[in-house]
């Protein structure tokens, strides 16, 4: 039987309940899972097959102790591949993606320790609703909204986290309320299914633990051709890539693609957890073969 690793963070060291619906399919495939805590230095990492990053969503809280083991896993196959994670780690790979053609919402981009004024970020841009995040962050974390009438405190806040990261500045995107978030998930660079993310009235935080909501959709032609291109904008393989947008006039303005540790919606769709376990039988095999 080939074992893998589906790697996760202390708080879900059992895995995700959306994670535990891959278990019985990878079984069926003559595949042991085995949920194993990033950190946890009890971990034989070369003793599996795969190694699949899941749930780390702590990682963001130690990025340089993630990025340290990441790179000690990098020649064990690990998914997706090391130097992809630690491209992706830093939101400052949606601007290399802008610069291939993919559409990303309006975003000021400041370095950490730079000398800025949130207040001229916001009026120089004219943005009705700005979002300010850290260039390395998940979940919302540190994520707030300011108005165009940027406040004192707003200025302190803003100045405080640069002293720790880089910073984003993006313009509110109003699909956001309107529409939600379309994520759309693909094994292996093949599509398989999507939800919408719509926030809880008065926020604009998507994830459920803030009150969001999460609905299967089908996702239509057109819209799948521009997820696709974003995917086909990254290099090397994927196991599992998360393309997350809202659409203005027709176009997916990508808000993020995530290939570390999405969650990937196997309880929206009957046979994702089918497809899911497929692209990791393929993967295996390659390997052992």
């Amino acid at each position: 039987m080939r074992r893998i690793a589906l790697v996760t963070s202390a708080e879900y060291a059992g895995l995700t309940p959306d994670d535990q619906l891959a278990l019985a399919p990878l079984a069926r495939r003559g595949i042991e899972a085995t949920a194993a805590v990033w950190n946890d230095p009890k971990v034989a990492w070369e003793t599996f097959d795969r190694i699949i990053l899941r749930s780390t969503w702590d990682y963001y809280f130690s990025p340089e102790a993630f990025a340290a083991w990441i790179a000690s896993v990098a020649t064990l196959p690990l998914a997706n591949p090391a130097s992809t994670v630690l491209w992706n780690m830093e939101k400052t790979y949606l601007r290399d993606l802008e610069g291939k053609g993919i559409p990303i919402p309006p975003t000021a981009w400041v370095v950490r320790g730079g000398r800025a004024s949130l207040r001229d970020i916001v009026e120089s841009r004219g943005w009705a609703r700005s979002v300010v995040k850290p260039t390395i962050s998940g979940s919302a974390y540190e994520t707030w909204v300011v108005p165009r009438d940027v406040t004192g405190d707003d200025e302190t806040r803003f100045g405080r986290m640069l002293s720790a990261s880089g910073v984003m500045v993006q313009r509110f995107m109003e699909a956001i309320d309107a529409e939600g978030e379309w994520s759309i998930l693909f094994f292996d660079r093949r599509y398989s299914h999507a939800v919408v993310k719509r926030p809880k009235r008065g926020d604009f935080r998507v994830q459920t633990e803030f009150g969001g909501t999460v609905d299967a959709v089908v996702t239509p032609a057109w819209l799948l051709a521009q997820a696709q291109a974003v995917i086909a904008a990254v290099p090397g393989p994927l196991l599992y890539a998360r393309v997350d947008g809202v659409v203005e006039d027709g176009v997916l303005i990508l808000m993020e693609l995530e290939v570390i540790e999405p969650a990937i919606f196997l309880h929206a769709e009957t046979a994702a957890p089918e497809r899911f376990s497929d692209a990791i039988d393929r993967s295996t095999l390659q390997r052992t073969s």
